[in-house]
Protein backbone atom coordinates (compact mmCIF):
# COMPACT_ATOMS: atom_id res chain seq x y z
CA UNK A 1 0.00 0.00 0.00
CA UNK A 2 3.16 2.24 0.52
CA UNK A 3 3.97 1.89 -2.69
CA UNK A 4 1.04 2.17 -4.46
CA UNK A 5 0.48 5.50 -2.69
CA UNK A 6 3.37 6.69 -3.22
CA UNK A 7 3.46 6.15 -6.85
CA UNK A 8 -0.54 8.00 -6.78
CA UNK A 9 1.05 10.84 -4.87
CA UNK A 10 4.28 10.91 -7.39
CA UNK A 11 1.74 10.89 -10.55
CA UNK A 12 -0.42 13.84 -9.28
CA UNK A 13 1.90 15.95 -7.62
CA UNK A 14 5.00 15.94 -9.56
CA UNK A 15 6.45 19.45 -8.23
CA UNK A 16 5.85 17.79 -4.54
CA UNK A 17 8.79 16.72 -2.12
CA UNK A 18 7.84 13.36 -1.05
CA UNK A 19 9.68 11.46 1.15
CA UNK A 20 9.90 7.35 1.88
CA UNK A 21 11.12 6.00 4.79
CA UNK A 22 11.43 1.97 5.33
CA UNK A 23 14.65 0.09 6.77
CA UNK A 24 14.66 -2.35 3.92
CA UNK A 25 17.04 -0.62 1.38
CA UNK A 26 15.61 -3.59 -1.19
CA UNK A 27 11.84 -2.09 -0.40
CA UNK A 28 13.56 1.51 -1.39
CA UNK A 29 14.64 0.34 -4.98
CA UNK A 30 10.68 0.27 -6.00
CA UNK A 31 10.92 4.13 -5.65
CA UNK A 32 14.01 4.94 -7.67
CA UNK A 33 12.37 5.75 -10.60
CA UNK A 34 10.30 8.42 -9.28
CA UNK A 35 12.34 11.69 -9.88
CA UNK A 36 10.49 13.34 -6.68
CA UNK A 37 10.86 10.75 -4.35
CA UNK A 38 14.13 10.52 -1.97
CA UNK A 39 14.19 7.75 0.16
CA UNK A 40 15.74 6.98 3.40
CA UNK A 41 16.04 3.99 6.37
CA UNK A 42 15.90 6.72 8.59
CA UNK A 43 11.74 7.58 9.70
CA UNK A 44 12.49 10.36 11.93
CA UNK A 45 14.49 11.76 8.76
CA UNK A 46 11.89 11.25 6.08
CA UNK A 47 9.67 12.86 8.71
CA UNK A 48 11.44 16.28 9.10
CA UNK A 49 9.49 19.09 7.50
CA UNK A 50 6.41 17.41 5.72
CA UNK A 51 2.90 18.85 6.15
CA UNK A 52 1.34 15.21 6.34
CA UNK A 53 2.90 11.49 7.48
CA UNK A 54 1.96 8.83 5.79
CA UNK A 55 1.80 5.43 8.05
CA UNK A 56 1.76 3.03 5.63
CA UNK A 57 3.12 -0.15 7.78
CA UNK A 58 1.51 -3.52 9.24
CA UNK A 59 -0.80 -2.68 12.45
CA UNK A 60 1.81 -4.90 14.27
CA UNK A 61 4.64 -2.49 13.26
CA UNK A 62 2.90 0.94 13.75
CA UNK A 63 4.01 1.55 17.75
CA UNK A 64 7.41 0.88 17.31
CA UNK A 65 7.60 3.26 14.45
CA UNK A 66 4.96 6.15 15.98
CA UNK A 67 7.52 6.22 19.14
CA UNK A 68 9.95 6.70 16.91
CA UNK A 69 8.09 9.96 15.81
CA UNK A 70 6.79 11.44 18.79
CA UNK A 71 9.04 14.11 18.69
CA UNK A 72 7.47 15.42 15.80
CA UNK A 73 6.12 18.65 15.92
CA UNK A 74 2.07 18.36 16.92
CA UNK A 75 1.44 20.59 13.73
CA UNK A 76 1.99 18.10 11.30
CA UNK A 77 -0.88 15.95 9.95
CA UNK A 78 -0.63 12.33 10.18
CA UNK A 79 -2.57 9.78 8.22
CA UNK A 80 -2.59 6.07 9.36
CA UNK A 81 -3.53 3.12 6.76
CA UNK A 82 -2.67 0.57 9.67
CA UNK A 83 -6.13 -1.89 9.73
CA UNK A 84 -8.13 -2.28 13.22
CA UNK A 85 -5.56 0.54 15.49
CA UNK A 86 -7.65 3.20 16.92
CA UNK A 87 -7.64 6.75 16.89
CA UNK A 88 -7.15 6.76 20.13
CA UNK A 89 -4.68 4.29 20.43
CA UNK A 90 -2.41 6.13 17.89
CA UNK A 91 -2.41 9.58 19.84
CA UNK A 92 -1.71 7.75 23.04
CA UNK A 93 1.37 6.13 21.29
CA UNK A 94 2.15 9.84 19.99
CA UNK A 95 2.27 11.20 23.77
CA UNK A 96 -0.64 13.77 23.86
CA UNK A 97 -3.42 15.27 21.19
CA UNK A 98 -2.43 15.21 17.50
CA UNK A 99 -4.21 15.49 14.42
CA UNK A 100 -4.65 11.92 13.33
CA UNK A 101 -6.61 10.83 10.35
CA UNK A 102 -7.61 6.91 9.95
CA UNK A 103 -7.58 6.16 6.21
CA UNK A 104 -8.28 2.82 4.25
CA UNK A 105 -7.71 2.55 0.69
CA UNK A 106 -7.58 -0.13 -1.07
CA UNK A 107 -4.84 -0.97 -4.07
CA UNK A 108 -6.70 -0.39 -7.30
CA UNK A 109 -5.24 3.66 -6.22
CA UNK A 110 -2.26 1.67 -8.22
CA UNK A 111 -4.34 2.26 -11.70
CA UNK A 112 -6.55 5.59 -10.05
CA UNK A 113 -9.50 3.56 -9.06
CA UNK A 114 -9.28 3.19 -5.49
CA UNK A 115 -11.33 4.27 -2.90
CA UNK A 116 -11.00 4.64 0.55
CA UNK A 117 -12.87 5.41 4.00
CA UNK A 118 -11.28 8.10 6.02
CA UNK A 119 -12.26 9.61 9.90
CA UNK A 120 -10.40 12.08 11.74
CA UNK A 121 -10.01 12.53 15.20
CA UNK A 122 -11.03 16.34 17.00
CA UNK A 123 -8.03 18.13 16.37
CA UNK A 124 -8.80 17.15 12.53
CA UNK A 125 -9.55 20.40 11.04
CA UNK A 126 -11.55 21.42 7.13
CA UNK A 127 -7.67 22.39 6.53
CA UNK A 128 -6.83 18.87 7.31
CA UNK A 129 -9.62 16.90 5.35
CA UNK A 130 -9.31 18.94 2.56
CA UNK A 131 -5.31 18.28 2.33
CA UNK A 132 -5.92 14.78 2.31
CA UNK A 133 -8.11 15.03 -0.17
CA UNK A 134 -5.74 16.81 -2.02
CA UNK A 135 -3.37 14.07 -1.40
CA UNK A 136 -5.43 10.83 -2.42
CA UNK A 137 -7.79 11.81 -4.11
CA UNK A 138 -5.88 11.37 -7.76
CA UNK A 139 -5.24 8.05 -6.54
CA UNK A 140 -9.01 6.89 -5.48
CA UNK A 141 -12.54 8.19 -4.06
CA UNK A 142 -13.04 9.17 -0.34
CA UNK A 143 -15.60 8.43 1.87
CA UNK A 144 -15.50 10.75 4.98
CA UNK A 145 -17.25 8.32 7.89
CA UNK A 146 -17.72 8.71 11.59
CA UNK A 147 -16.02 5.61 13.92
CA UNK A 148 -13.29 3.35 13.84
CA UNK A 149 -16.03 1.13 13.85
CA UNK A 150 -17.17 2.50 10.47
CA UNK A 151 -13.43 2.17 9.13
CA UNK A 152 -13.72 -1.37 10.34
CA UNK A 153 -16.87 -1.96 8.24
CA UNK A 154 -14.89 -0.19 5.12
CA UNK A 155 -11.65 -2.32 5.54
CA UNK A 156 -13.45 -5.68 5.72
CA UNK A 157 -15.55 -4.68 2.78
CA UNK A 158 -13.75 -2.53 0.24
CA UNK A 159 -10.18 -2.66 1.87
CA UNK A 160 -9.86 -6.73 1.52
CA UNK A 161 -12.47 -6.54 -1.20
CA UNK A 162 -10.07 -6.47 -4.17
CA UNK A 163 -9.45 -9.85 -2.96
CA UNK A 164 -12.59 -11.13 -2.78
CA UNK A 165 -13.00 -10.51 -6.56
CA UNK A 166 -9.51 -11.57 -7.34
CA UNK A 167 -10.24 -14.81 -5.98
CA UNK A 168 -13.60 -14.91 -7.70
CA UNK A 169 -11.77 -14.59 -11.05
CA UNK A 170 -9.17 -16.95 -10.60
CA UNK A 171 -12.12 -19.70 -9.83
CA UNK A 172 -13.40 -18.87 -13.06
CA UNK A 173 -10.22 -19.28 -14.99
CA UNK A 174 -9.44 -22.34 -13.68
CA UNK A 175 -13.26 -23.30 -14.27
CA UNK A 176 -12.64 -21.93 -18.32
CA UNK A 177 -9.40 -23.93 -18.56
CA UNK A 178 -10.73 -27.23 -17.03
CA UNK A 179 -13.60 -27.07 -19.42
CA UNK A 180 -10.58 -26.88 -22.35
CA UNK A 181 -10.06 -23.07 -23.25
CA UNK A 182 -6.03 -21.63 -23.66
CA UNK A 183 -4.96 -19.96 -20.42
CA UNK A 184 -4.71 -16.40 -21.90
CA UNK A 185 -8.32 -16.78 -23.80
CA UNK A 186 -9.31 -17.61 -20.18
CA UNK A 187 -7.99 -15.46 -18.40
CA UNK A 188 -8.79 -11.85 -21.15
CA UNK A 189 -12.30 -13.20 -20.90
CA UNK A 190 -12.79 -12.97 -17.51
CA UNK A 191 -10.78 -10.03 -16.92
CA UNK A 192 -13.00 -7.87 -19.46
CA UNK A 193 -16.14 -9.57 -18.19
CA UNK A 194 -15.59 -8.60 -14.78
CA UNK A 195 -14.64 -4.74 -15.82
CA UNK A 196 -17.51 -4.39 -18.21
CA UNK A 197 -19.60 -5.68 -15.30
CA UNK A 198 -18.63 -3.34 -12.95
CA UNK A 199 -18.82 -0.58 -15.59
CA UNK A 200 -22.17 -1.13 -15.74
CA UNK A 201 -22.76 -1.41 -11.93
CA UNK A 202 -21.49 2.04 -12.25
CA UNK A 203 -24.51 3.42 -13.52
CA UNK A 204 -26.94 4.91 -11.13
CA UNK A 205 -30.50 3.69 -13.20
CA UNK A 206 -30.16 -0.54 -12.29
CA UNK A 207 -29.21 -2.25 -8.77
CA UNK A 208 -26.74 -4.92 -8.93
CA UNK A 209 -29.82 -7.09 -8.34
CA UNK A 210 -31.75 -5.91 -11.22
CA UNK A 211 -28.60 -6.16 -13.73
CA UNK A 212 -28.63 -9.79 -12.65
CA UNK A 213 -31.80 -10.38 -13.60
CA UNK A 214 -31.59 -9.00 -16.87
CA UNK A 215 -29.06 -11.85 -17.53
CA UNK A 216 -30.71 -14.53 -16.22
CA UNK A 217 -33.25 -15.78 -18.31
CA UNK A 218 -35.66 -18.39 -17.00
CA UNK A 219 -33.88 -21.92 -17.67
CA UNK A 220 -31.41 -20.83 -19.34
CA UNK A 221 -27.57 -20.99 -18.59
CA UNK A 222 -27.05 -18.55 -15.91
CA UNK A 223 -30.36 -19.02 -13.98
CA UNK A 224 -28.41 -22.70 -13.60
CA UNK A 225 -25.50 -21.41 -12.60
CA UNK A 226 -27.32 -18.73 -10.26
CA UNK A 227 -29.25 -22.38 -8.52
CA UNK A 228 -26.18 -23.91 -8.23
CA UNK A 229 -24.47 -21.13 -6.01
CA UNK A 230 -27.31 -21.00 -4.27
CA UNK A 231 -27.36 -24.37 -3.34
CA UNK A 232 -23.97 -23.89 -1.43
CA UNK A 233 -25.21 -21.35 0.12
CA UNK A 234 -22.83 -19.27 -1.67
CA UNK A 235 -24.60 -15.87 -0.60
CA UNK A 236 -23.84 -16.50 3.04
CA UNK A 237 -20.56 -17.38 2.79
CA UNK A 238 -19.41 -14.23 1.07
CA UNK A 239 -21.32 -12.80 3.76
CA UNK A 240 -19.25 -14.96 6.47
CA UNK A 241 -16.48 -13.93 4.61
CA UNK A 242 -16.52 -9.99 5.24
CA UNK A 243 -18.05 -10.66 8.72
CA UNK A 244 -15.11 -12.18 9.46
CA UNK A 245 -12.53 -9.72 8.27
CA UNK A 246 -14.32 -7.49 9.81
CA UNK A 247 -13.69 -9.11 13.22
CA UNK A 248 -10.45 -9.32 12.58
CA UNK A 249 -10.00 -5.71 12.26
CA UNK A 250 -11.98 -4.83 15.72
CA UNK A 251 -9.77 -7.88 17.18
CA UNK A 252 -6.36 -5.88 15.86
CA UNK A 253 -7.45 -2.96 17.01
CA UNK A 254 -7.94 -4.11 20.90
CA UNK A 255 -4.99 -6.93 20.82
CA UNK A 256 -2.79 -3.43 19.63
CA UNK A 257 -4.69 -0.97 22.32
CA UNK A 258 -3.51 -3.05 25.05
CA UNK A 259 0.38 -2.57 24.35
CA UNK A 260 0.87 0.64 25.97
Amino acid sequence: MGLALASSLARAHPDAAIAVADPQRSQLERFNDMANVRTTTDNLEAAKSVDALLLAVKPQMLKPVVEELRELSIAVLVISVAAGVTLETIARWFGGARPIVRCMPNTPVLVSKGVAGAIGNAEVTDGHRQLVDRLLRPGCEIVWLESDRDLDVVTAVSGSGPAYFFYLMEAMMESARRLGMPQELARKLVVRTATGAAAMAEQPERTPSELRHQVTSPRGTTQAAIEALDLEHVRDTWSQAIDAAFERSKELGRELSCTG
